[in-house]
């Protein structure tokens, strides 16, 4: 949370990070001797935006009036299920008002390609998944702004398939 609250690079998320790592320090000397493997790792890797790398997908009408439902997914992998009548037209508008900051993606395309693991998908996958996926490139974000929602930003982010979002840390101490 201080991660998505403060970013990366904050004061609070050092200092949390430096009492992780004495007590991580504690525990090995704890365990010292006694022939133990400690793993620790995380869910994934995370990037820091800003305000001004925010996009708004109320910002974009056009955009909005092809969609069926709000955005699904992630600020960073953004899924989009879109009016059927309206599919080109939301290709043609995603690429020239959003391509400086989205790749758009077919979802079954993502699907085939194993973006979401090995094997036979599950026959739901591709409901789940969207029509479209809007990956987002550099740093951007794209939000949807519900009637009634209050202004809501977060700097650290995570979702997307930058290098830094798809590292997953790996410790390992023999004790």
């Amino acid at each position: 949370s201080l991660a998505h609250q403060h970013g990366l690079e904050s004061k609070q998320l050092t200092a949390h990070f430096k009492k992780l790592d004495a007590g991580f320090a504690k525990l090995q000397q704890q365990l010292a001797g006694t022939d133990t493997l400690l793993l620790v790792t995380a869910d994934h890797g995370f990037i820091d935006t800003t305000k001004q790398s925010r996009l708004l997908i109320n910002d974009y009408p056009e955009i909005m009036d092809c969609l069926q439902i709000p955005l699904c997914g992630e600020p960073r992998f953004a899924y989009c299920y879109v009016q059927s009548h309206k599919r080109q037209r939301f290709i043609e508008l995603v690429k020239q008002q959003l391509g400086h900051a989205v790749t758009l993606h077919s979802g079954i395309d993502l699907i085939e390609q194993g973006l979401y693991g090995l094997g036979e998908p599950h026959s739901e996958l591709s409901s789940r998944v969207g029509e479209f996926v809007l990956e987002m490139k550099d740093n951007y974000i794209l939000t949807q702004r519900l009637s009634g929602e209050p202004e809501f930003f977060m700097i650290g982010q995570h979702g997307g398939l930058s290098e830094a979002e798809m590292q997953v840390p790996l410790i390992v101490a023999r004790c």
